[in-house]
């Protein structure tokens, strides 16, 4: 398995046959077991900081 954010490399990966999940997909899972100590809008700013990039309504939807 592999995280992995680019496209590009998602790609390539899955082209390979390997099983891709991103950033965000993980994050979810944490959250939905209660174990993310920041609320998704908090994340959302950690994240943007870091430079990662996504849509703010889409990302709060990901974790509603």
């Amino acid at each position: 398995m592999l995280c992995l954010d680019d496209k590009k490399a998602r790609r390539l990966a899955s082209d390979l046959g390997l099983t891709v999940i991103g950033t965000l997909s993980i994050l979810r899972k944490i959250y939905k077991i209660g174990e993310l100590k920041e609320r998704p809008e908090e994340l959302y700013f950690k994240l943007k900081a870091l430079g990662f990039y996504i849509d703010y309504a889409l990302f709060i939807k990901i974790f509603a």
